[in-house]
């Protein structure tokens, strides 16, 4: 009871669970990773705010030391949580609905995109006045 209840409580991960066992569908998987979802979001916006605070530290001294200037320098905290999303998967269904979706859709969807725009004007895909906001 108490190995239950420090799971439960803590967020843990049970290895002996009996949604594992057999051949386990992705919606059991889901349901079991959902808790260390929850905690590794609250981890991810705590890191980021440490970050950002001590990016701000590292401009300032960089600033007033002389080192230079970068308090218009954007960095950013990734962090890669697609354990439970196949990559390769989500790829071949993108190739398959080329023809069917936009190519800004597919670009926008593809787990490797993180600014649609730079990848549109890196494949030469001209933008579409829907996309610049005109009508």
């Amino acid at each position: 009871q108490l190995t239950e209840a420090l799971i439960e409580c803590c967020r843990g991960f049970d290895s002996h669970d009996s949604r594992l066992s057999g051949n386990p569908n992705r919606m059991n998987v889901l349901s079991i990773y959902s808790d260390i979802d929850l905690d590794a979001n609250g981890f991810e916006n705590e890191l980021a705010f440490a970050f950002d605070e001590w990016m701000g530290f590292i401009r300032s001294y960089l600033f007033y030391t002389g080192k230079g200037d970068y308090r218009r320098i954007k960095a950013d905290v990734i962090i890669n949580r697609d354990l439970l999303v196949n990559e390769s998967s989500v790829i071949d269904s993108l190739a398959s609905s080329a023809g069917i979706l936009s190519s800004r859709t597919l670009i926008a969807a593809h787990p490797m995109v993180n600014d649609v725009e730079k990848e549109m004007e890196r494949l030469g895909i001209p933008e579409t006045d829907e996309q610049k906001g005109t009508n």
